[in-house]
């Protein structure tokens, strides 16, 4: 009898233990998918407030996916224990040659509203990571 109420319980602490996992899990990817999501609508609104005719839109795209691909890449070339700065470097080189090759394709006009845009999105990104400092 006592064998098995310690194999039930045993079982059902297994079980919440599976599902937590699954749930944190499940909580990770639909972070990296809400993420996704909202780089793409932010460059989708660059691109409309840039005017880009369609030949430049095709050729941002292809900027920013080479770019994307390219970082990724040199992100998995990186120890597991890799600290974050090492991390955050890799992706501001990749911003900074992303950067470079799109004001290449446009006029100067587009330069200049492009580099208003970058710059709120910098100051954005410092405000969200003091509030997230404040919030620790």
């Amino acid at each position: 009898m006592k064998k098995s109420i310690v194999s039930s319980v045993f079982a059902v602490l297994c079980l919440l233990i599976f599902g937590l996992n699954q749930s944190v899990a499940q909580g990770r990817e639909n972070r990296g998918k809400g993420m996704q999501a909202a780089m793409k609508e932010k460059s989708d609104s660059l691109k409309i407030k840039l005017k880009l005719t369609d030949v430049q839109a095709a050729k941002y795209d292809e900027i920013m996916k080479r770019n994307r691909d390219q970082a990724k890449a040199k992100m998995m070339e990186l120890p597991e224990d890799a600290n974050r700065m090492e991390r955050a470097e890799v992706m501001r080189n990749a911003m900074k040659n992303a950067d470079a090759e799109i004001f290449e394709i446009l006029d100067s006009e587009q330069q200049a509203i492009y580099k208003l845009e970058k710059d709120k999105m910098k100051s954005e990104a410092k405000s969200k990571a003091k509030e997230r400092k404040r919030k620790k």
